[in-house]
Order: structure tokens, then sequence, then C-alpha cells
């Protein structure tokens, strides 16, 4: 399983599929045709952000919840992204760690780690973390994030993201909101 995977890491998995050694050349190169070809891809998509980001974000921020994306692409896309959706970090959120800004990408805990320096959380336990992936929700805990939601709108099934063990599965991201409004 690759999703959510920063994305060099998720070259080797697939090319260890094969049972031949792949030099760490061979992962660069293929990784920056991958980059190229996204870049040339997401150039001509029109980006749409998730049903309901927006508010979700302005809603938490309202609440004094910081809220930080984090991602296993590499900044230079990332960013590209957030520009695509007019988001400026600093306004709609508060930050953006990525791949690229760590040692080790997911599911290790060093993206949340570096979020939680950036706006000056010490408690994991004050950190809920979303995700869309199994690996995310791995993330989350190997981080000891008080809450871990799988949000069924993204890249796998309700059933692949509890197989993870998730505090929550939500629907939406509304649905995400609403129960932190509940659990406080």
């Amino acid at each position: 399983m690759v999703a959510g995977k920063e994305k060099s890491q998720a070259i080797r998995d697939v090319l260890s599929l094969d049972g031949q050694a792949h030099s760490e050349d061979e992962v660069a190169a293929i990784f920056e045709d991958f980059k190229g070809r996204l870049a040339d891809a997401y150039g001509a998509l029109e980006v749409k952000e998730q049903p309901g980001a927006s508010e979700t974000f302005a809603n938490l921020r309202r609440r004094g919840i910081k809220v930080v994306l984090n991602t296993g692409y590499d900044r230079e896309t990332a960013e590209s992204l957030i520009q695509k959706l007019d988001w400026v970090v600093g306004k709609e959120v508060d930050g953006l760690v990525t791949a690229s800004d760590v040692a080790n990408g997911r599911p290790a805990p060093d993206m949340i780690h570096l979020a939680m320096r950036q706006t000056a959380i010490e408690s994991s336990k004050a950190v809920a973390k979303i995700g869309d992936s199994a690996i995310d929700i791995e993330e989350g805990k190997n981080a000891n994030c008080g809450m871990t939601f799988g949000v069924t709108t993204g890249a796998q099934t309700e059933q692949q993201l509890r197989s993870a063990n998730p505090t929550h599965v939500v629907r939406s991201l509304a649905e995400f909101c609403e129960l932190i409004e509940k659990v406080g």
C-alpha cells in the first residue's frame, strides 16, 4: 500500500516487488520523473478542495485550533497545489509540512512533530490527526496524537481505514468538525 507515503519511499516499495536490488540513483531518477509528470498533470488540472475544507479550517481556527496540512508530497508540489486552491499559509491554514521537510516520512511521526514545533504545541495528546489513508492514521498513532481520524472521502475505503484502528472514522470534513465540537 503506497497511499499517503512519502513518494520516494513509495517508489522504493513498488520497485521492491520485483525482488531485485535497485539503487538510490534509480529511485531518485524515477522520483524526479514522477515530480515532473505530477507538475504537468496538476498544472493542467483544475484542483478543487475537499468539500467543506475551507469552512472546516475557518471554524477550527475561530475556535483557536491550529490547522496544519501535512503531505507525502514534496514542498514544491504541495505549495503548487495550495496556490491553485488560493490558500495562504497564515490565513486559511497555520502551517504546511511536507515529506521533504523531515528526515522520515509516514508512518514516522516526524511531520507531526515538526508541525507541533511550528505551532508551539507541546503535547501530542492535544493533536488530532485526520487523513484519508491508513498510513496517515499510523503516523498519528506513532506521534501519540490524542485522536486519529480516518476520512472516507479520499484514497482508501472505510474498511482499509478501520484496519489502522483510528479513534474515529468520518465520512466528511463537516462530520469531523461536528465531532471535534462535541469532544471539545
